[in-house]
């Protein structure tokens, strides 16, 4: 749920992490953790999953019925969502200096039609611009008119801001040609659309448009991941704002002393190590010299 949904839909790339025996949710069998890292070199839990077992079930008498009609108790899992954190990181992964990128398939007003009025062709101006709103927003995709008497550079500013992934002007030269000039958010290209199949040609666009961003938020998060050897590389990780991989000795409850020099000298924590990938450990752990049975991932969390 958390690839399909906040990483390919959102753009929200994270790791997928089982967590340290002792950082695990209490009660649970063990606890995946989902991982992004911010702008500012800090790690954010995002939705988190929680092998339960039967634990819980077997204090509140949860029970059903098997196939040979005996009764067991269930095993159970949890999911936590965290869509205000979700939330947060589109901001702050996708933004720019000028506000909000957002998701096409996300962001609640997708297209923002600004008209360029004037004496000579007023009317037919509110009508292509109407013509275009209605014809959008028939085909399902959500559009807005800004026609308040803001000055026009007022209103690009505006919806920059405020992430809109496409701005659709339509003046005199777009009525004489039968054509729109569109916007693109986050690399400013212009594009002359031309009315037929406008909603479908600006359907594939923002497909175009979710897929950049979701490979340039991949390519940085690729690029915040440093493999460590010693105690001062990881350091040197924090210090540039990445996350430190490394040889550990264990992820049960005997790699917590370990485990300490992280959190208590450098101010950060042990994620744990990842379950999407199979990562060998080779050579020993840094900090006790024993050999290492995971690779495991460690940074600075809010």
């Amino acid at each position: 749920m958390t690839e399909e949904i906040m990483h390919k839909l959102f753009g929200v790339p994270f790791l997928a992490i089982k967590r340290p025996q002792w950082d695990k949710f209490p009660g649970a069998e063990y606890t995946i953790g989902s991982d992004s890292i911010m702008p500012d070199g800090k790690i954010i839990q995002q939705p988190s999953t929680h092998l339960l077992g039967q634990h819980f079930s077997k204090p509140f008498d949860v029970k059903f019925i098997d196939k040979n009609e005996k009764k067991k108790y269930v095993w159970q899992t949890t999911y936590g969502p965290c869509m205000s954190r979700i939330l947060a990181s589109i901001i702050s992964v996708h933004g720019d200096d000028n506000g909000l990128i957002l998701p096409f398939v996300l962001s609640p007003i997708q297209v923002v039609i600004i008209p360029f009025y004037s004496k000579k062709l007023d009317m037919k101006i509110k009508k292509m611009v109407e013509e275009v709103r209605v014809s959008l927003s028939k085909n399902y995709v959500d559009v807005l008119v800004d026609d308040s008497d803001k000055r026009p550079g007022e209103k690009f500013f505006y919806w920059e801001l405020k992430g809109v992934p496409f701005r659709v002007e339509i003046g005199e030269e777009e009525v004489k040609k039968k054509k729109v000039k569109l916007v693109v958010r986050d690399n400013k290209d212009k594009v002359n659309l031309a009315l037929k199949n406008l909603a479908d040609d600006i359907k594939n666009l923002g497909a175009e448009y979710d897929e950049r961003i979701l490979s340039r938020a991949n390519n940085y998060f690729k690029d915040r991941i440093v493999d460590c050897k010693t105690k001062e590389d990881i350091m040197n990780a924090f210090n540039l704002k990445k996350i430190a991989r490394f040889n550990f000795c264990s992820n049960d409850p005997d790699g917590a002393s370990c485990a300490e020099y992280i959190e208590k000298k450098l101010l950060a924590r042990i994620m744990g190590s990842r379950v999407d990938i199979l990562e060998k450990p080779k050579g020993k752990c840094i900090f006790c010299g024993k050999k290492a049975k995971v690779v495991s991932y460690a940074g600075k969390s809010y």
